[in-house]
């Protein structure tokens, strides 16, 4: 239960709602940094280290997002999202659009 202002906690819903969906994102690059170390250490190719990485990266925020938009219509149908923070809905999807241009 928030009690909190109503701002406050369609801000903090929509956050939430963004956190999910890039979290994923502090993972891949924990282990894309160690790679590009390795590689760089053995005097491995790193321009195309970095290629594979950003395409990788574009396309696993790119599907989900767009799975977390799709799904958005029924957080409250099930329950997740409910009363007057429904409202937080439009500005998490508009925020979750922008997460494949914030994991790079």
């Amino acid at each position: 239960m928030f009690l909190g202002p109503s701002y406050t906690g369609l801000y903090t819903t929509a956050n939430n709602m963004v956190g999910a969906v890039t979290a994923l994102t502090d993972s891949v690059i924990n282990v894309f940094r160690s790679r590009l170390a390795h590689v760089y250490g053995l005097g491995g190719e790193v321009k195309n280290l970095l290629r594979d990485y950003v395409g990788a990266t574009v396309f696993v925020t790119s599907l989900l997002s767009a799975s977390a938009i799709a799904a958005s219509p029924a957080l409250p149908l099930i329950g997740i999202v409910a009363g007057d923070y429904v409202k937080a809905i439009p500005y998490g999807v508009a925020l979750i659009s922008l997460s494949t241009a914030s994991s790079l």
